[in-house]
């Protein structure tokens, strides 16, 4: 009776029954898919063998520099070159208008011809003449010490410039020595009555101030003084320029050099003598090799940053100063360096690491992660050789798994 009454309830509840069954068989599957261990691929890790390195991008700067200045006060009567063209050592750059020294030159020319005329002839000199041009001598001599003096205390209070004291002490030198060439002429006739020695002094005399004026004459020309390229020019045609006035800069390489920025947690891999290459962003199958020559030992703390320059094996025309380049540091190499694949790598609630298998199930470690290279990342801390290391794939802590 029990039973009939059971197996009417069932027929009368059939859907009730279907639904319970459903509910049990779902329940027994879903513990079989926790029961049953994922497929997941694992990477061994093992210690390898790596060149460190970082890219970074860098400007070509000069090897030498030097600004361009007038050496005389001077109106600029003419630029023969431009801004950015390459220049010769001694190739005139700038010309100055240099007429009045021009007249000065010829008129010490004509003057040297005469004492050397003079000096042929060697006419009898009458010796009062000669004490007079002593006097004269001296008198010119301490005339130039006092304008000396006057010129040092207008360059202490900022009136001229120090090329006008040069100019005035070469005046000082260029009058004693004509006080100690009249007076050797005047002491040489005085002796003897013979005027040639008088006048072989005149002669010296003249070409000390020949000497003097084509040195001037030179002043009104700006020449580069080695060869470069000229980076700057910052003077027009009819500008009055002051003496030590700034008209450009010259920059040259021998070897082409470069500077670059890395951050300050890799001065290991910028340290003197390491090596590095340097390509053209535009042809990165042309690189050029070069060494780190010079860091600056305190890096840019408000940018984490500090300064190496790379000196290239060779001069290499398409790198000009201010031009950028790509660049790629080399490091020592390191034989037992603990290197994963970067994709392996996830971040769990903002913190680094990876999933490792432990005792056949998923375990998620925080790493410590170093330098990334061309083969992956370098953990420092957090794992040892010999672990496996699991695709991150939708897994969970403990979830049993099978390594592939």
């Amino acid at each position: 009776m029990d039973w009939k009454r059971a197996s009417d309830w069932v027929k009368s509840h059939k859907k009730l029954t279907f639904a319970a069954l459903a509910v049990l068989v779902l329940g027994l599957v879903m513990v079989n898919l926790q029961l049953r261990p994922a497929s997941v691929q694992g990477y061994k890790i093992s210690k390898q063998e790596y060149v460190p390195s970082l890219l970074l991008s860098g400007e070509v700067i000069p090897e030498i520099s030097a600004e361009i200045s007038t050496l005389t006060t001077g109106v600029v009567q003419e630029i023969l070159v431009k801004e950015g063209a390459q220049v010769e050592k001694g190739q005139l750059l700038i010309q100055l208008d240099d007429r009045q020294a021009q007249n000065a030159y010829q008129n010490a020319q004509l003057n040297l011809d005469l004492a050397n005329l003079n000096l042929q002839q060697a006419t009898t000199v009458n010796l009062a003449n000669v004490k007079q041009a002593y006097v004269q001598a001296q008198l010119a001599s301490e005339e130039s010490h006092k304008e000396l003096e006057r010129n040092k205390a207008l360059a202490e209070a900022g009136a001229i410039s120090q090329v006008e004291v040069e100019k005035a002490e070469r005046n000082v030198k260029n009058t004693d020595e004509k006080v100690v060439a009249a007076k050797l002429a005047y002491e040489a006739l005085e002796a003897n009555g013979v005027n040639r020695a008088i006048l072989e002094r005149q002669r010296e005399q003249r070409e000390l101030e020949l000497k003097d004026r084509k040195r001037q004459l030179e002043e009104y020309q700006i020449k580069a003084p080695f060869k470069g390229q000229l980076q700057e020019l910052s003077v027009q045609v009819g500008e009055l320029l002051p003496a030590a006035s700034k008209v450009g800069s010259l920059a040259t390489s021998e070897k082409s050099r470069i500077r670059v920025k890395p951050d300050q947690r890799y001065t290991n891999l910028a340290a003197f003598n390491q090596e590095a290459n340097v390509w053209l962003s535009s042809d990165a199958n042309t690189k050029w090799e070069g060494k780190v020559v010079f860091t600056k030992p305190v890096g840019d703390a408000s940018q984490g940053s500090f300064t190496a320059e790379i000196q290239l094996m060779e001069a290499v025309p398409e790198l000009y100063p201010g031009r950028l380049v790509s660049v790629q540091l080399f490091g020592a190499s390191q034989k037992d360096a603990l290197i994963v694949p970067s994709a392996l790598l996830i971040e769990l609630d903002g913190v680094s690491g990876v999933w490792l298998a432990k005792d056949s199930q998923a375990h998620f470690v925080p790493v410590q992660v170093g330098l990334q290279t061309l083969e992956g990342a370098i953990l420092i801390a957090g794992v040892e050789e010999g672990d496996i290391v699991l695709e991150p794939a939708d897994l969970k802590e403990g979830q049993n798994i099978s390594v592939q």
